[in-house]
């Protein structure tokens, strides 16, 4: 490589680790920018929804439940006392009128609840799934639901003297 090579790869050596350096900034900025982005569209999709300005005329609109349910017990082994186990059933917003709101086990409705303190009976040992799902008035569709409580049902007879 003659004199003026030379001199020309070396002039064009800082631009190229310009350009690595923008390159490889940029990506690590657009990586930390797009979770925020999203965010902010999904807060602006939210805020110009009909549902955010009281628009809930036909239904369609309506709120999503967010449905908690937790066991009284804490942890994953839970005692079921005489086969009975206490679950709490929270929901927000308030369940309308037109939806049914179910307590589900194995992903079989076992009986139908509202907000508050839930008391199954006969609940049968072993490892089962519990969960919420919220249906419309026919309960033919299911249209929320909560996170599902994964717990290993332990039976306890209370001794009789």
């Amino acid at each position: 490589m003659g004199r003026l090579g030379m001199a020309a790869s070396h002039h064009l050596q800082p631009m190229n680790q310009a350009v690595d350096f923008r390159e490889r900034h940029q990506s690590r900025l657009e990586a930390k920018l797009n979770p925020l982005i999203t965010i902010l569209l999904c807060g602006i999709a939210y805020l110009t929804s009909p549902a955010a300005f009281g628009d809930q005329s036909d239904g369609a609109h309506e709120a999503a439940n967010h449905l908690v349910l937790t066991s009284k017990q804490p942890g994953p082994r839970v005692q079921a006392t005489g086969g009975q186990l206490t679950f709490f059933v929270h929901a927000d917003p308030k369940i309308a009128p037109s939806q049914r709101l179910w307590i589900r086990m194995d992903g079989k409705p076992l009986q139908r609840v509202l907000p508050g303190r839930v008391v199954l009976q006969d609940v049968p040992r072993g490892q089962h799934r519990f969960d919420l799902a919220l249906t419309d008035r026919n309960e033919s569709t299911i249209i929320g639901g909560s996170t599902p409580l994964f717990l290993d049902v332990r039976r306890y007879l209370p001794q009789r003297d």
